[in-house]
């Protein structure tokens, strides 16, 4: 299923605040919720709200692809009983062991079965064949794949919160820790103009602001966000202070 994919399943229940969303996850942080999938498009810092609220438990945390079926039973070894965070979750999964060690870690059982098997590499490491650990899971995925039968499966096992923000939503989020007023004001003005919510173009429009470089304009990086060029160009018109009036901008356009 491709990263634009409209498909969710009908069990997930739809959030448009941060607020809400921060209120599961701390309930997955104090440990009354064991399993919890955050699926919601890239941009939404879903993973910096998941690291608050477990910034005083140690837990492990997977991102992607980067490690191993051994490193994560190593890992997973280390921190057991600990909470795991596995963050962009598909791709993680796309490894056979992986998605296996994924549909053990969340089953409904207290204590879940990990099992590598007999090695002289585990040996050596000093970790055992087989173990069982209590941690609670939180996945997030930037997308939903219904052809994976683990991620299909987590529907039925899982706290299912799919986060869908508007960008005023988004916008106001980003005030509480986003300090550059001119690129916090010229978003502002593009409000309802632009594409999905996403703070990495806030990030990025910063770095080429504080480190310049020719024809790399910092404005360009939100102006690419914009639904359209007609949507471009009602945001220009509504940023050009020359004219006296909305009545005259609308006159212009």
């Amino acid at each position: 299923m491709g990263r634009n994919s409209k498909s969710v399943p009908v069990e997930a229940t739809k959030f448009r605040t941060y607020k809400q969303v921060k209120s599961i996850i701390s309930s997955f942080a104090s440990g009354k919720i064991s399993l919890v999938v955050l699926l919601g498009g890239p941009g939404l810092s879903k993973t910096e709200i998941v690291k608050a609220a477990l910034k005083d438990t140690p837990y492990l945390y997977i991102k992607g692809g980067q490690k191993t079926p051994l490193e994560f039973y190593e890992s997973a070894y280390k921190f057991k009983d600990c909470p795991i965070v596995i963050d962009d979750a598909n791709h993680f999964m796309s490894n056979r062991l992986n998605l296996e060690y994924t549909r053990s870690v969340t089953e409904t059982t207290k204590y879940k079965r990990l099992e590598y098997g007999a090695s002289k590499v585990l040996k050596s490491m000093g970790l055992p064949p087989v173990f069982y650990t209590s941690s609670p899971v939180c996945i997030i995925l930037n997308n939903w794949n219904e052809r994976n039968p683990i991620v299909d499966s987590l529907v039925s096992r899982a706290e299912f919160i799919h986060f869908s923000p508007s960008w005023a939503e988004v916008y106001c989020e980003m005030g509480t820790w986003f300090y550059d007023q001119e690129i916090f004001d010229y978003i502002h003005d593009g409000l309802g103009l632009l594409k999905a919510p996403d703070v990495r173009i806030a990030v990025k429009a910063y770095k080429r602001k504080v480190n310049p470089v020719e024809c790399l304009d910092w404005r360009d990086v939100i102006n690419n966000h914009f639904l359209d060029e007609q949507s471009f160009l009602i945001t220009e018109l509504l940023q050009d202070k020359s004219f006296a009036s909305d009545n005259k901008r609308a006159e212009e356009f």
